[in-house]
């Protein structure tokens, strides 16, 4: 946590100069609306992330962490850390793609693509309800041996890197680079609401698990950012950190409450976003 937070002055400059260059360029991609909402719940997610991580090490440390048969004694150094990179940004591309085919953990991941805009506040738009799933996902990491710091670094570098590569002014960062990294372009794929585009390029640092799992795709028309059912019910964007933070969770108890039977109620949490009992969708 402590790098994510001397990394904040940081993004804050990187966002600065990415709006002065879109203003002189003329680049559209920037509202001032739409970038307060971003930082306001960019700064809900760290001081809820921060509780969270906090609370999590202190109960597995005391109370959980005898009831597991740690399988190795990890100990940081070049080598642990190499394994251990591999190892979270694989999980993290798990996660990332479940919470793309699961609704429930799609109702916390939704924030993060709600916005229109495509820029370097949009990466700060975080969820709120995230810390309810990510300790459960990378807590085997914890489990085989990696000390609680070393997955605290592992994390926080995740994130870090993860921040630069939403924006529009990088086209492509060459070949090699865009073979095995993570970049603008691959991402810009990821949040966008095309159809054709929907549940891809779900990688971290990495985009060799998309190549690996089958999951990569490429820019061949104009991406539409955003999501595919406005947050608003009279369709209309909305800039409120709060309705932005917590609509999908209302949406699946609004449909769990119409839904006429068990199955149809599982199918709602369980399965993907657009799922319905009366029709099939795209999404």
């Amino acid at each position: 946590m402590d790098i994510l937070f001397y990394s904040i002055p940081v993004f804050l400059s990187m966002i600065l100069t990415e709006v002065l260059i879109s203003y002189t360029t003329s680049k559209d991609n920037y509202n001032i609306l739409d970038t307060v909402s971003s930082l306001s719940i960019g700064a809900g997610n760290f001081v809820i992330e921060f509780v969270g991580h906090l609370t999590f090490s202190y109960i597995f440390q005391n109370h959980f962490k005898n009831s597991f048969q740690i399988l190795f004694n990890i100990t940081p150094n070049f080598n642990t850390y190499f394994v251990l990179f591999l190892l979270d940004d694989l999980t993290f591309y798990w996660f990332h793609r479940l919470s793309h085919e699961c609704r429930l953990l799609w109702a916390s991941h939704v924030v993060h693509h709600s916005s229109d805009k495509y820029n370097l506040s949009t990466a700060l738009r975080q969820s709120w309800t995230g810390f309810i799933f990510s300790p459960f996902i990378f807590i085997w990491l914890n489990i085989l041996g990696f000390p609680s710091e070393m997955l605290t670094v592992a994390r926080s570098v995740s994130l870090i890197y993860q921040f630069w590569i939403h924006t529009e002014l990088i086209e492509n960062m060459g070949v090699w680079f865009e073979y095995i990294f993570n970049t603008p372009y691959h991402h810009r794929i990821h949040h966008a609401s095309n159809t054709e585009y929907l549940d891809c390029n779900y990688g971290g640092i990495l985009i060799i698990w998309d190549r690996l799992f089958k999951t990569i795709k490429t820019q061949n028309s104009e991406i539409k950012y955003g999501i595919t059912k406005q947050i608003d019910p009279n369709q209309k964007y909305t800039y409120n950190p709060l309705k932005i933070a917590f609509h999908e969770w209302i949406n699946m108890f609004s449909d769990l409450e119409k839904a006429k039977n068990i199955r149809d109620k599982f199918n709602y949490v369980f399965r993907g976003p657009g799922w319905e009992s009366h029709s099939s969708t795209k999404t």
